[in-house]
């Protein structure tokens, strides 16, 4: 009897032992150990992943850029860095029109002074009366730090120029971005 009070003694105490480790231990990946995790510099805005090779990637989530014909677009982003400079980049825009598009009806895009010759359609897709057409477009590093907070979209759509101006959460967002993530 005496063996069996001793025995669950000691399997509380193992238990409690372990539990008391379990809580008492910080749970959850650790910053820059793990690739394709968040690496714990994430923010509202902002998303970092360390990935193999010392580098890291950014994932920056949708922003609101408005035209004067109540024309929407979001624009998000990712790109990677590797010893804190940007190496490669990639811009997703997701454009809303009342009128069906097609990848030859979108001629040129312009952000800023930048203008992005290369783009991919990633879909088209109809919902909640408008059609939406997602687009991926490859930047350089180069061509990635000459946009600004404020810089406006420029698109020449169906032979027409559109311009999409960022509202103020947009520029307080790409301004901490530019700050805080690109230029550190």
């Amino acid at each position: 009897m005496m063996k069996i009070t001793l025995l669950k003694k000691s399997v509380k105490y193992v238990l409690f032992s372990f539990l008391f480790l379990f809580v008492s231990c910080k749970v959850g990946p650790k910053s820059n150990k793990n690739s394709g995790v968040p690496s714990g510099t994430s923010s509202k805005y902002v998303t970092s992943f360390y990935l193999e090779g010392g580098q890291s990637q950014y994932y920056v989530k949708p922003l609101k850029y408005d035209a004067a014909n109540s024309k929407t677009i979001l624009m998000d982003f990712v790109f990677k860095t590797k010893s804190d400079s940007i190496d490669t980049g990639l811009i997703y825009l997701s454009l809303f029109q009342d009128d069906k598009l097609t990848f030859n009806d979108l001629k040129e895009v312009k952000i800023g002074t930048v203008s992005l010759k290369t783009k991919n359609q990633i879909y088209t897709e109809y919902k909640k009366g408008k059609y939406e057409v997602r687009l991926s477009l490859p930047i350089s590093a180069e061509e990635f730090r000459k946009i600004q907070p404020d810089s406006q979209i420029e698109l020449l759509l169906f032979d027409e120029i559109n311009i999409f101006l960022p509202n103020q959460k947009t520029k307080k967002v790409l301004d901490y971005v530019f700050k805080k993530v690109v230029l550190k």
